[in-house]
């Protein structure tokens, strides 16, 4: 069996991003995936990732492309391994945040990118039953329009613009398609923003700057680890 230099363990919500990545570096990593959905339950995202580690401690680094995710990744230890982690809350901050090529800095882009009321998507958010189109359509089948509707205003109070992150990982027109009818029944208004996959682009290639947090082996990833960063 090959031995690998490092592991990569990701959220099957950024598969898109991830494999359009892997193919452009190649890298000396093996691939591991964790279904989507997990960060809805933290508890249940910190148990999976943290058995995943353990099973696989024969390499020099343990990679992750989750971030905070709602502190399910609070407590995570590698044994034997480094731990590489996105220094974000979240894949959406990850995929709004880029480099600017011109000057070589890195702008907290995401910072400037993301705006209070906006509801943000990716083709990965799209695609499980508890994604915001096919919820929205159950609970207005379930409890009719007026009930329904009330519900989902209830739900999704605050929000006033659906966007949708263009990563350059997928075909734009079904998602577009995809959010225009869920901004519809939700009363939203409907973007595109423009994204990049930078951040797993250095993931995977070893260029672990400000963006990461590198731990020693047996060091526990905590949340004063990410408050730093924002």
């Amino acid at each position: 069996m090959k031995q690998y230099k490092w592991t990569v363990i990701s959220c099957g919500m950024l598969a898109d991003e991830v494999r359009q990545e892997w193919e452009r570096v190649q890298p000396d990593a093996r691939l591991l995936w964790m279904k989507r959905g997990l960060h809805n339950s933290p508890q249940t995202l910190r148990a999976g990732v943290q058995a995943m580690i353990e099973a696989h401690q024969d390499c020099e680094a343990i990679l992750l492309t989750y971030g905070l995710c709602g502190n399910g990744t609070c407590g995570l230890v590698s044994p034997h391994t480094k731990l590489v982690v996105p220094a974000f809350h979240d894949c959406i901050h990850q995929l709004l945040h880029d480099v600017d090529k011109s000057s070589g800095k890195e702008p907290a882009s995401w910072k400037n990118k993301t705006q209070t009321g906006h509801y943000y998507l990716t083709r990965g958010w799209t695609l499980d039953e508890e994604a915001i189109y096919q919820q929205s359509c159950l609970i207005l089948r379930k409890y009719g329009k007026e009930r329904g509707k009330s519900i989902l205003q209830e739900m999704y109070h605050g929000y006033t613009d659906m966007d949708v992150i263009e990563t350059g990982a997928y075909d734009m027109a079904p998602v577009l398609e995809y959010a225009a009818k869920a901004a519809k029944i939700n009363d939203m208004k409907l973007n595109s923003v423009k994204g990049s996959t930078d951040v797993l682009h250095k993931l995977i290639t070893g260029n672990w700057d400000q963006d990461f947090i590198v731990l020693d082996p047996g060091e526990e990833l905590t949340l004063q680890h990410f408050l730093p960063q924002v």
